[in-house]
């Protein structure tokens, strides 16, 4: 999405403002923060003339439920990605500790 963007020489503003869609939202959609086919993404890609299909895994259903909650709760954006940040950093944190109590 951004390689079509930029080789058509448009800014995010530019297509957010012809598209109707955020333009934090297609930065998103364009770092892959945003795993999600919606019909912003469609009317993105419709509007650059590429496949709304990119050949990456479909989005998990615990992406798409984020995704939900985000939408729904409009401004939760920040405080749902800090809680995903912190469910991260656990993980790892008990990945790391099994890894260290079997190496012992």
């Amino acid at each position: 999405m951004r390689s079509a963007r930029k080789n058509k020489g448009y800014t995010l503003v530019f297509v957010a403002t012809h598209t109707g869609v955020d333009a934090g939202q297609l930065s998103k959609l364009e770092r892959g923060q945003m795993a999600t086919v919606s019909e912003n993404v469609q009317k993105i890609c419709t509007y650059l003339q590429i496949p709304a299909t990119t050949g990456n895994p479909p989005p998990t259903r615990a992406g798409s439920l984020l995704d939900e909650l985000v939408a729904s709760l409009p401004g939760s954006e920040p405080a749902v990605a800090r809680l995903v940040t912190a469910i991260q950093e656990m993980v790892l944190s008990v990945a790391a500790h099994c890894a260290h109590k079997k190496d012992d």
